[in-house]
């Protein structure tokens, strides 16, 4: 390629930094809303502090990534990527578990649908998908 050419973009990182962006908004409004319901029972003394902290933790530390990765996943960086994957697969997982371990009426599906949108989103895209394909970009 000569200077004069440029590469064409691929759509699908874009797409990624927006949903990136949804999803850590979702998880720091969840944490938000996690903390502000267990509050009491976090201030009180317990042997339960740390149960009832992980979950405002993983979605307070997954959107806090998520939302710091949106430039650089606009900008296709492979860094952004691979950690926006990492964030999103080990959150994944954890709602999984919390989803089969207790479900009592809290809405961990929902975190764990949006993580894993999202992280098929980044798979394909980190496994070369391009969208549009590079055939129909047009001068």
């Amino acid at each position: 390629m000569s200077n004069s050419e440029t590469r064409p973009v691929n759509g699908l990182y874009r797409v990624a930094a927006v949903g990136s962006l949804i999803v850590g908004a979702l998880f720091l409004a969840g944490a938000a809303g996690h903390s502000v319901a267990t509050w009491d029972r976090l201030i009180a003394p317990s042997d339960t502090r740390l149960t009832l902290l992980m979950p405002a933790l993983v979605l307070a530390v997954g959107g806090a990534i998520d939302v710091s990765v949106v430039l650089g996943l606009w900008r296709e960086r492979r860094w952004a990527m691979s950690l926006a994957l990492v964030v999103n697969v080990a959150s994944a997982a954890y709602f999984g578990w919390l989803l089969h371990a207790r479900t009592d009426d809290h809405p961990f599906g929902l975190f764990l649908v949006t993580a894993c949108a999202q992280v098929v989103l980044l798979g394909v895209a980190g496994a070369g998908l391009t969208w549009p394909h590079p055939r129909t970009i047009r001068d």
